[in-house]
C-alpha cells in the first residue's frame, strides 16, 4: 500500500480504507495490529492446551476465594462447610506475600491435607460442650497453629453456620413463600448490589436450611454467589446468589426473585396461590409460631425445627396419611405446593428413598401414629420401641440418617422426658444404641416439635 494508507477487510467482506495523519499513527496501528495478531494466536494455543486437561469427575466440589492487596487464592474442596477454611487461606496469603512461588501453595496443600479435619459432627470431640457451638481445632499451618472453628451441625444438610432470624428480618412473612419455592422445588434467585459476597453467600445458605434435613438432594442446586455467565440456569430448582439485579425483568429464568437489599420478593407462577384465604391461613400459622419463638426465645435450632415440622406435615399430607386429621380438607388446601413437589426430583428421591428403607416401614406407620393420635397410650409407646429394637444397629450412622429424614428420630428421643419411668428407660436404650446419649446432636433434636395437627 502507498504510504499513510491502509486497507482492512471487515467480517461482512467489505473493505475499510484508513488514511492516516502521520507515520507516527501508521506506525501506532500496525504495532496494535501485529499485538492482536499475537493475542489470537496465544489464545488459540491456550484453547489447545485446555483442550487436553483432564477434566474433574466426581462429588461437588465448594469453592472459597480470598482476595488482599492484588493476590487471590482459590481453594476448592468437597467439604460443605468451606467457609471454615478462611482463616488457614489467610494464613497462606501471608507467607505468599514473602515467597511468591508455587512451591509455597504446594506446602500448604501438603500440610492441609497430611492432618485430620473434622469433617463432620460425628469426629467432633465428644467434650466439645454445647450443640449449636462451633468446635475450635488447632491446625498446623506454616510451623504454626491457626485456630479453625468446625459447626457441630443441628441436622443433616446443614451447609454451614448461618442464622435463619437475619433473613426473616429482612422478608418477613416472605420467608414463608421462599420456603414453599423451595419445598416445589422451583427456581430462586437472591440478588444484592449493595452486599459483600460473603454476606450474599450465606444469606442463600441460610435459605437452603429452611429445607434440612432435605427430601432429596439440594447441595448440588445451590450456588451461593455466581455470576450471571455461570451455567447455573440449567440446573432444575437452582437456588443462585448474584451481585447484579440485571435479571430482575427477566423472569423466564427464575421462579421466585429476592432482593436482598430492600426485602421485596417477586413471584412469576405463584401469585395466584397465594390468594386462597385458607392456604393463607395454613401459612400464616407457621409463621406466627416463628414469630413466638423470634419474641420469647430466639433459639436458632427452635426456629430451624418449625419448619422442619412443617415441611414433614405437608409431606405427610401429601402421601394422604390416614391417621391425620381433617386430611382431605388438607390435602385440598395444600393440593398446588404437593402437586409441584411431586413434579420434582425431591419426590422422586423421596419415594425411592422410602422403597429402598421399605424394612422401616413399620417404624414409620407406627411413629406417625404417636405424632397425630389424640391420645397417646403408653403401650403404643412401647410396641414402637419394641418393633425398633429388631432391627441391626451395625451400620448407626445410616439407621440415623433414615430416622431423621422421615421425621421419626426426634419423637423418639424425647420420650426420654415421659413420665413412665419405663418408657424413658426404653427411649435411654434405644438412644445409647445409636449412640446419642449425651451427645452434642441432641439437645437440637429435643428442641424440635412433635407435628402441626
Amino acid at each position: 500500500m502507498e504510504p499513510l494508507f491502509a486497507v482492512v477487510l471487515q467480517e461482512d467482506g467489505t473493505a475499510l480504507g484508513i488514511r492516516f495523519l502521520n507515520f507516527a499513527d501508521e506506525e501506532d496501528f500496525l504495532c496494535a495490529l501485529e499485538k492482536m495478531c499475537t493475542d489470537m494466536e496465544i489464545i488459540k494455543e491456550a484453547r489447545q492446551e485446555e483442550g487436553i486437561i483432564q477434566r474433574y469427575e466426581g462429588p461437588i466440589l465448594r469453592c472459597l476465594n480470598i482476595f488482599q492487596k492484588e493476590i487471590s487464592i482459590c481453594f476448592c474442596t468437597q467439604y460443605f462447610q468451606i467457609i471454615s477454611f478462611k482463616p488457614l487461606l489467610e494464613a497462606l496469603i501471608e507467607n505468599y506475600k514473602e515467597n511468591p512461588n508455587i512451591e509455597t501453595i504446594e506446602k500448604f496443600f501438603m500440610q492441609i491435607n497430611s492432618q485430620e479435619l473434622p469433617l463432620d459432627s460425628s469426629t467432633l470431640s465428644v467434650s466439645s460442650k454445647v450443640k449449636g457451638a462451633s468446635v475450635t481445632k488447632p491446625i498446623k499451618c506454616f510451623g504454626q497453629y491457626v485456630n479453625v472453628k468446625f459447626k457441630v451441625p443441628y441436622v443433616l444438610d446443614q451447609l454451614g453456620d448461618f442464622l435463619i432470624k437475619p433473613l426473616i428480618d429482612i422478608f418477613d412473612t416472605g420467608i414463608i413463600t421462599i420456603f414453599n419455592v423451595l419445598f416445589s422445588e422451583q427456581r430462586i434467585l437472591f440478588v444484592s448490589e449493595n452486599m459483600s459476597c460473603e454476606e450474599i453467600y450465606h444469606y442463600v445458605h441460610t435459605a437452603v436450611m429452611l429445607l434440612s434435613p432435605s427430601v432429596g438432594i439440594i447441595q448440588e442446586q445451590v450456588f451461593p454467589y455466581t455470576t450471571i455467565a455461570s451455567r447455573f440456569f440449567r440446573t432444575p430448582g437452582y437456588v443462585a446468589g448474584l451481585a447484579t439485579k440485571e435479571l430482575t425483568k427477566n423472569s423466564e429464568k427464575w421462579d421466585l426473585l429476592c432482593d436482598l437489599d430492600d426485602g421485596k420478593i417477586i413471584v412469576d407462577s405463584y401469585g395466584d396461590h397465594f390468594t386462597d384465604e385458607d392456604t393463607i391461613s395454613l401459612d400464616t400459622q407457621i409463621y406466627s409460631k416463628i414469630i413466638n419463638v423470634i419474641e420469647f426465645a430466639n433459639f436458632e435450632d427452635q426456629i430451624l425445627s418449625l419448619f422442619y415440622n412443617y415441611k414433614q406435615y405437608i409431606i405427610d399430607i401429601g402421601m394422604e396419611t390416614q391417621i391425620i386429621p381433617n386430611l382431605q380438607h388438607l390435602v385440598k388446601l395444600n393440593r398446588w405446593r404437593i402437586n409441584l413437589w411431586k413434579q420434582s426430583d425431591k419426590f422422586d428421591i423421596y419415594k425411592s428413598e422410602r422403597e429402598d428403607n421399605i424394612r422401616f416401614e413399620e417404624v414409620f406407620t407406627q411413629v406417625t401414629k404417636l405424632k397425630y393420635s389424640k391420645s397417646i397410650k403408653d403401650e403404643d409407646i412401647t410396641k414402637t420401641f419394641e418393633i425398633i429394637s429388631k432391627y441391626d444397629y451395625s451400620d448407626v450412622d445410616h439407621l440415623t440418617t433414615i430416622l431423621t429424614k422421615n421425621s421419626c428420630l426426634n419423637i423418639l428421643c424425647n420420650y426420654i422426658f415421659h413420665d413412665s419411668e419405663d418408657i424413658r428407660g426404653l427411649a435411654k436404650n434405644f438412644m445409647k444404641k445409636l449412640k446419642l446419649y449425651r451427645s452434642p446432636k441432641v439437645n437440637g433434636i429435643f428442641k424440635m416439635g412433635y407435628s402441626y395437627a
